[in-house]
């Protein structure tokens, strides 16, 4: 953790997939290269909270508007193609828990 303050310092909550950091900040969510490479902002409104969903490859968050989602970012540059999508209009979420497990 000490080692991706330096990397992040501003960071206040993250998740790791597909050698991609997507992490919260004051000022919102982003993504980049696990090495901090290619910052990109994919949210600039306040992140309330953050988790990812392996199984479906989708990255979940909240904002005080409510609820929101993507596919995982795939390019190296982290380029994305899509569009965030509201998943529903819930007030002051503030965690959130992908279901991963298959059945």
């Amino acid at each position: 953790l000490s080692e991706l303050k330096e990397t992040f310092p501003v960071l206040q909550g993250f998740h790791i997939a597909s050698r991609k950091i997507y992490y919260r900040t004051s000022d919102g969510l982003w993504v980049a290269n696990i090495d901090g490479a290619y910052p990109v902002q994919i949210d600039a409104k306040k992140c309330l909270a953050m988790t990812l969903d392996t199984k479906d490859s989708r990255i979940y968050w909240a904002t005080e508007e409510g609820v929101w989602y993507m596919p995982f970012v795939g390019s190296d540059n982290n380029k994305f193609i899509t569009v965030p999508t509201q998943l529903n209009t819930l007030k002051g979420v503030q965690k959130l828990a992908a279901d991963t497990e298959s059945k």
